[in-house]
């Protein structure tokens, strides 16, 4: 099984030891009311996954963002980026779901490729998402953080729901990254093992080909709440634009079908 070892496992039993979010069979969150976070596992790539539900207030459905979070040194997953899933939530009412990737948190999947693993759970948590009364299935987004836009990039147009994407402070030329980083610890984790000539890819060719309006984002800011608070005003300054650009463009549309119809209309039936 892929999973975290040694500092890593340390990391995460005092993590989790403080955390009080409950925890619920994946089977019952369609039943969820008001709004809350939980966590629940799912079954995927043959293990597994860890993930965290944050639901709005009111009856729905709601939009969805799946979060990806980035790599940690002491393993931790999907709780890097709950705090912007619960401001999401609560302020502006898009459900949340937050992921934690193979490798990182509880989550532990088989052993075979790591990036078809990820692929893979998250596209089994959009699927359980999306069998909740309260999801909007019309209306999903992916917010990916750092290692999390990596992911988020490569999946775009693979994940035919997704509308929306947010990349933040990604890498997305993995080849050259790997070819000049100065980080060892980088280079160790775009090649966990060894191999003279990694296989590695660059997405900036598939950017022209996106689907979906994609805003990538970068910051010098680091550190404890503040970056934490910087990226949850990010996401929640794009989806809101997103949230209003659509009404704007569905009154537009509308204001240009009532113009059109006038127009076409016969002077005689007008002066009728």
């Amino acid at each position: 099984m892929l999973k975290r070892s040694g500092l890593a496992t340390i990391g995460l039993l005092f993590l989790f030891a403080c955390n009080t979010v409950r925890v619920v069979p994946y089977e019952q969150l369609a039943a969820l009311q008001g709004e809350q976070t939980v966590r629940f596992f799912f079954p995927s790539a043959g293990g597994s996954v860890e993930a965290y539900v944050a639901r709005p207030r009111g009856a729905g459905p709601f939009p969805l963002v799946i979060l990806l979070h980035g790599h940690s040194l002491i393993g931790r997953g999907a709780e890097q980026v709950l705090a912007t899933a619960q401001a999401l939530a609560s302020e502006i009412c898009f459900a949340s779901m937050a992921i934690s990737l193979p490798g990182y948190g509880s989550t532990e999947v088989a052993n075979g490729s790591i990036e078809d693993a990820t692929r893979q759970v998250v596209k089994d948590g959009l699927s359980i998402a999306k069998q909740n009364a309260w999801i909007d299935e019309r209306r999903v987004m992916i917010y990916g953080v750092s290692r999390g836009a990596t992911c988020a990039a490569a999946l775009i147009n693979e994940v035919k729901e997704i509308s929306g994407a947010v990349l933040y402070s990604g890498a997305y030329d993995l080849e050259r990254l790997y070819r000049e980083t100065p980080s060892s610890w980088v280079r160790k984790l775009l090649n966990p093992n060894g191999e003279a000539t990694p296989k590695l890819v660059s997405f900036l060719g598939e950017a022209s080909r996106w689907r979906t309006p994609t805003p990538t984002v970068w910051s010098t800011r680091c550190g404890g709440r503040t970056w934490s608070r910087y990226r949850s005003q990010c996401a929640r300054r794009w989806l809101i634009w997103s949230k209003v650009g659509a009404r704007a463009r569905r009154r537009r549309n509308a204001s240009a079908t009532r113009r059109s119809s006038s127009s076409t209309t016969s002077p005689a039936a007008r002066a009728e």
